[in-house]
């Protein structure tokens, strides 16, 4: 059961979360879409065949169900775009030939841009939100900060910066996903940032940090998609995969406006998000006014929108749902093939887009070949549907 809410849970899914938490969830804002339980009364919304929206009461009237407010500001393209894809390719990341990640730096020297690029065309993408750092803090391009206070942790090779020139040339824009933390698994970064004992040195190294690689890509890079930024009034659950005796969450660390302000440098118009409550209820407060979109972290096709403002913060509606693999590809064997019918997760993206949300999927990726061939078979279908007489079909070149 989940601990927080007050609303009594209603759905039951079809499957558990990876680690394990109950297959419960009180959805906090917006509908969900889960198995109804005995003797529930859905609003009269079948979804495939199987899974049923809830529609919270206050929008039974379907007044915000069928408005698509016109966000002014600097999210309003995802709207526009509708859906984009995600790829988790970090230092963890294993090569489909061979049982454990090549280091970075070789890693990236012969990462295939065409072939991203490629898959990206096929997928429909309107979007790509991407990795720079992970668990372990290394950087897929130059920064001079970063070899100032832990040198080796970048790469001669700027592959962000081919990355987004490759996808510039097709209109599809890319969003950056920052981890924002010192992690456990990374005690190199830990000692080197501060975080363990010095979090006013450690808030200080991020402003600057996101500040250098905000400039350094300036209007090219769209968006950031800003990582554990938990807000304890949402975050029930103390995190496994980090340690510091000096902070109790780590939104404590952070001045939010400040952040974001650091976040847009070189780009004003640069789309910001933060992550404040993960996959718990989505109703932080803490970015209003201040977050372009919603993070909208989750595990499941389990949240809707009911306007395009209506994403948490009265921000632009986004969810963003690992749909393969739990996030990435961190152990040696093949890549499951997508948890969802296709026709499921076309219908799913096809109710988002009536309600001016934003969806982005998710695909594990190798170190080497990048998206497998059975995720990639899902994406071309709902590329084909989805973007159908649409204008991002157009705009993305193939």
């Amino acid at each position: 059961m989940h601990p927080g809410g007050s609303r009594k849970p209603q759905i039951k899914y079809e499957h558990a979360p990876a680690w394990g938490r109950p297959a419960f969830r009180d959805p906090g804002t917006g509908p969900v879409v889960g198995r109804p339980d005995s003797g529930y009364d859905p609003f009269n919304l079948q979804f495939a065949g199987q899974i049923i929206f809830d529609i919270p009461k206050e929008h039974k009237n379907g007044k915000h169900l069928s408005q698509k407010t016109k966000a002014s500001g600097r999210a309003a393209w995802l709207a526009d775009a509708v859906y984009g894809l995600s790829l988790h390719w970090v230092a963890q990341s294993v090569p489909r030939h061979g049982d454990r990640p090549l280091p970075v730096t070789e890693a990236v020297d012969k990462f295939d841009v065409p072939l991203l690029v490629q898959q990206c065309v096929e997928a429909g993408a309107g979007w790509l939100l991407f990795t720079i750092s992970h668990a372990k803090q290394h950087l897929l391009f130059p920064s001079k900060i970063m070899d100032r206070v832990l040198p080796g942790r970048t790469c001669e090779r700027d592959l962000m910066a081919e990355i987004i020139d490759a996808l510039a040339a097709k209109n599809i824009p890319v969003i950056f996903y920052y981890p924002n933390i010192a992690d456990n698994f990374d005690p190199d970064w830990q000692r080197a940032s501060g975080w363990l004992y010095d979090p006013a040195s450690y808030t200080a190294l991020q402003y600057d940090l996101v500040t250098e690689i905000g400039e350094r890509y300036g209007p090219k890079l769209a968006g950031w998609w800003i990582d554990n930024c938990y807000d304890p009034k949402i975050c029930l659950w103390k995190p496994w995969h980090v340690k510091s005796p000096s902070i109790n969450k780590h939104a404590d660390l952070y001045d939010f406006e400040r952040y974001a302000n650091a976040l847009r440098a070189g780009n004003p118009d640069r789309a910001v998000a933060f992550n404040f409550a993960g996959t718990d209820a989505w109703k932080s407060e803490l970015g209003k006014g201040i977050v372009d979109y919603a993070a909208g972290e989750s595990n499941h096709l389990d949240r809707l929108p009911y306007g395009q403002l209506s994403g948490e913060g009265d921000s632009q509606w986004h969810s963003f749902v690992w749909m393969d693999e739990f996030w990435g590809h961190w152990a040696a064997g093949e890549i499951p093939p997508p948890r969802y019918e296709t026709g499921l997760v076309i219908s799913y993206i096809e109710y988002v887009k009536k309600h001016g949300g934003a969806f982005s999927y998710n695909a594990a990726a190798y170190q080497d070949e990048l998206i497998p061939e059975t995720t990639m078979e899902q994406l071309r279908k709902i590329k084909t549907q989805i973007r159908k007489g649409s204008s991002v079909s157009d705009q993305i070149k193939g």
